[in-house]
């Protein structure tokens, strides 16, 4: 199997910025690349850690229901923006847009 970098090509040239392109086929249940699941930040994230944000919202029917995974991501994200200790603040002010202007 061909690694990561074999397979793809990072290229700046993107209106976006950036973006990876592919250099080869790729198929069917071909691993491009793995993140570990510490460094995933997601809806699921506060009941799988048991953060401050899942005990305080656990018991709440509203904000556990799956059609708020929405939502629970936008207070995760609010949580690890204001958590000084998280390893997320630095990434996540920096690309906050600020709604009140």
């Amino acid at each position: 199997m061909a690694s990561f970098l074999e397979s793809v090509d990072f290229s700046p040239s993107f209106i976006e910025g950036g973006g990876v392109v592919a250099q080869k086929d790729i198929h069917s249940g071909d691993v491009l690349f793995k993140v570990p699941k510490n460094l995933l930040l997601s809806s699921i994230t506060p009941r799988e850690r048991n953060t401050m944000l899942w005990q305080a919202i656990h018991s709440d029917r509203l904000l556990t229901h799956p059609s708020s995974e929405p939502l629970l991501l936008a207070l995760q994200l609010l949580c690890e923006k204001h958590n000084t200790s998280s390893f997320w603040t630095p990434y996540i002010s920096m690309h906050t847009i600020n709604w009140m202007n």
